[in-house]
């Protein structure tokens, strides 16, 4: 109850700020620049099928361990389910993780080993940010010289770095989920929460086992970062779109520092007020002007309106039609009786 409460807190504060920069940057102004795109912007929800492919690549990379692997489409079908939840309903981002692992368990994959595909997937997309952030941050540099940003985001970097390899070396020798489980039960007074949904020896036993297949790794990351690097792409396609196109770099050191802003405040949901003002603040250090900061971030928002609602209404739907049959059973099992 007390993380729901945060949440909700997180992302009131997230719409206070986003409705604060709305109208700091001019509504009527915003609009406009949106009117340009007109229906050009309708072309960006089959356009994000791009990186949400290349993430059912890397996540199948690592599924692939089984040979009764579920086939792409329904893995790329997956992706889409886990983004949209944690795009657009009211949860912290891990909400869209467990509602991957529950598909995956229903295709036969045990909870255990559906954990530790999806842990080493949002392992492997922080490593990811991280390099393209830093590319990032070098391609500002190299084309605005003694950026006052530069600074602090490569203090920040270089502090981030112990961090993950911590993070890293804990996943692969230490019994990270067995140890969270022990923490939980003490604080909770004996409940074993952690263990209701998965076993915990088992999640760190399968975890270590992928950290065993370093080309396995290897291969679910390029896909993962190339994931990453086709939604930069998107900005770029905003801005074409908005006819005031920009440098492929800028498109670059927006989305990832944006990425990073939205990672970094996951409690926020969907990144409320966090995305918005991340774009307002990097758009002013690469000379984006602050209404078309805020109508690319507008225009991503309209994208994940376009992908996610129909991915959520497809996974609803397959639930209903789940707990349909399972109610047809049991009425056919009592009427027999």
């Amino acid at each position: 109850m007390r993380a729901k409460l945060i949440a909700w807190a997180a992302g009131l504060i997230g719409l206070l700020l986003a409705i604060a920069l709305v109208v700091m940057a001019g509504s009527g102004d915003i609009l406009h620049v949106l009117e340009i795109a007109g229906w050009g912007l309708f072309w960006l929800g089959p356009l994000h099928i791009v990186p949400v492919l290349l993430d059912a690549l890397a996540f199948r990379a690592l599924l692939r361990t089984r040979p009764d692997a579920p086939s792409l489409p329904y893995v790329f079908w997956v992706s889409a389910v886990r983004e949209g939840v944690n795009n657009l309903l009211p949860v912290a981002r891990v909400g869209g993780e467990l509602a991957g692992i529950r598909l995956l368990h229903k295709r036969g994959i045990p909870i255990a080993l559906g954990g530790a595909c999806v842990i080493l997937l949002l392992t492997l997309t922080a490593i990811g940010l991280y390099l393209l952030t830093l590319a990032g941050l070098g391609l500002l540099l190299s084309n605005i010289p003694g950026a006052k940003i530069a600074g602090p985001a490569g203090v920040v970097l270089l502090a981030m770095l112990p961090g993950m390899a911590l993070m890293v070396a804990a996943q692969r020798y230490g019994n990270v989920f067995e140890r969270l489980d022990r923490l939980i039960e003490i604080v909770t007074g004996g409940h074993k929460l952690l263990a209701r949904w998965v076993q915990p020896t088992e999640l760190d036993a399968e975890i270590r086992q992928f950290y065993g297949r370093l080309g396995l790794l290897a291969v679910s990351g390029t896909w993962k970062f190339l994931s990453l690097a086709a939604e930069a792409a998107e900005v770029w396609v905003i801005m074409y779109l908005l006819h005031h196109p920009v440098a492929v770099w800028q498109a670059i050191v927006m989305e990832t520092m944006s990425l990073a802003a939205r990672g970094a405040a996951f409690i926020v949901p969907a990144g409320v007020g966090v995305q918005e003002g991340s774009f307002v603040l990097i758009g002013q250090l690469v000379g984006v002007p602050a209404d078309f900061a805020i109508a690319i971030s507008l225009a991503k928002r309209f994208r994940e309106l376009l992908f996610g609602v129909p991915s959520i209404l497809s996974w609803q739907w397959r639930e209903g039609r789940q707990l349909g049959k399972v109610w047809r059973t049991e009425q056919s099992d009592s009427n027999s009786d």
